[in-house]
């Protein structure tokens, strides 16, 4: 009887969901269509418009959301994880990632389902402090599941994923850090610079106010972007040099110890045309050929290149933990396990989990499993102290009329009712319940006292 009353449920969410998304929903108030929404506001705000929130899935999905906006995971670039949503169980997952200004992040998403499914990728400020309300500052959506941002000083930023309701399937997201300019020397990357920001010059008085890039005279220093030529003159420090002014980020590239000077002011220039040839003028004429290039910013003043130029990440390393976990109850093998805040042993530790502690599986980075414990708590854990909650580990006689819970909680729902004296197989345990599966195969927490 209780499933029957889900199933009409789920079948009254998913005639409301096609006509949210079939039929335009209910008209919006003329102020919320004047006001320009992301992908994931305009979904959400459908579901308001049919009501939609006022259902338990409706509203743990728009809950869901918000506090992934307050509880991510700190990773490093570049990233990879693959992992699970399944249609009952509203998710949204998050990630902080820290730039440099002058860095690109490039966030991809590729999802496999057996449904059509929309997913939400959003980027953020991360909010300092916490408690305040995170910028909105780029979104993606199933149209276009690719963000390409790039960082316009250094702070940390947050990616939330977040599927459409009633909706199960895989995602990968990878994340990777890419120069925003081109490198400013013919044939050269930067494992070619050899003098970087801050390093000491005319014995301590001063510091260097850019990175040096050593090549043979005569290379080609070519534009690090579009923009125009601003000056070809020549000084003291820096010789015979060109500033070429990016219209796009409000500041000044700097070439100096040109050998020659190849364009004019005023001059239009997009990425990749030559400017000058390497030399050693100013007060580089007793050292190798090289380029020194600098970035000066409209009320900052010099600003360190080497994250605007720099080679970007690689490509993140496949993820080679088991993925048929995806989804899945398992247990810890070990003595212990230790549930960490990132998938990285030098991270700090969220928790230390005894033998034989349930996990459900959300994800995979490389050869670690991002994890739930039954209290919530969400990190990563080896997948070497993983195994299969499939065996039991033993059995318990059950001494009077006992209910099968749905969570490990006192206040969780009724999966099922087991009569006295059956002897349930025990799969995995968590304080005071045991993780056990009823005769009829459904799996469940068994409080004991």
């Amino acid at each position: 009887m209780n499933t029957n009353r889900s199933m009409v449920r789920l079948a009254a969410l998913w005639g409301m969901l096609f006509f949210l998304t079939n039929c335009g929903g209910v008209q919006q108030p003329l102020k919320e269509v004047l006001k320009k929404q992301t992908p994931y506001e305009k979904y959400e705000q459908a579901l308001k418009n049919v009501k939609l929130e006022n259902t338990a899935l409706g509203n743990d999905w728009i809950v869901a959301g918000r506090k992934a906006l307050q509880d991510s995971i700190l990773v490093s670039l570049p990233f990879k994880e693959t992992g699970y949503f399944a249609a009952d169980k509203p998710i949204a997952v998050s990630y902080l990632v820290s730039l440099k200004r002058g860095e690109r992040l490039v966030v991809g998403v590729e999802v496999r389902s057996m449904q059509a499914t929309q997913v939400f990728v959003d980027l953020f400020e991360a909010p300092i402090p916490t408690s305040q309300s995170p910028v909105h500052l780029a979104s993606g959506d199933t149209s276009n599941t690719v963000i390409d941002f790039e960082s316009r000083e250094d702070r940390l930023y947050l990616i939330r994923l977040q599927p459409e309701l009633l909706r199960s399937g895989n995602y990968t997201i990878t994340m990777t850090r890419e120069p925003s300019l081109a490198f400013p020397v013919q044939g050269k990357d930067s494992r070619n610079i050899s003098s970087f920001w801050g390093a000491d010059r005319d014995a301590g008085k001063r510091r260097h106010e850019g990175i040096d890039i050593f090549a043979k005279k005569g290379t080609p220093a070519i534009a690090a972007t579009d923009g125009y030529i601003a000056a070809v003159n020549e000084n003291r420090l820096g010789g015979k040099v060109v500033w070429l002014q990016d219209t796009k980020r409000q500041q000044r590239l700097y070439y100096a110890h040109l050998d020659e000077q190849l364009v004019r002011p005023g001059q239009k220039v997009i990425a990749g045309d030559t400017l000058g040839l390497i030399g050693n003028t100013g007060n580089a004429r007793t050292t190798a050929p090289h380029l020194h290039f600098g970035i000066y910013t409209f009320g900052i003043g010099a600003i360190d290149p080497l994250p605007a130029v720099r080679v970007g990440s690689p490509a993140p390393p496949n993820v080679t933990a088991p993925m048929e976990r995806l989804g899945t109850w398992a247990r810890t093998s070990g003595k212990k396990g230790i549930v960490r805040i990132s998938p990285d042993k030098k991270s700090s530790p969220l928790s230390e989990i005894l033998k034989h502690t349930p996990v459900y599986i959300l994800g995979g980075v490389r050869d670690w499993y991002k994890v739930s414990l039954p209290d919530n708590t969400i990190g990563y854990i080896e997948a070497k102290q993983i195994e299969n909650a499939e065996k039991p580990i033993r059995t318990q006689k059950i001494a009077s009329l006992t209910q099968i819970l749905d969570q490990p909680a006192a206040s969780a729902g009724f999966l099922a009712t087991v009569e006295p004296g059956t002897q349930l197989p025990v799969l995995a345990s968590f304080g005071s319940f045991l993780y056990v599966k009823t005769p009829d195969g459904i799996a469940g927490w068994l409080p004991i006292s």
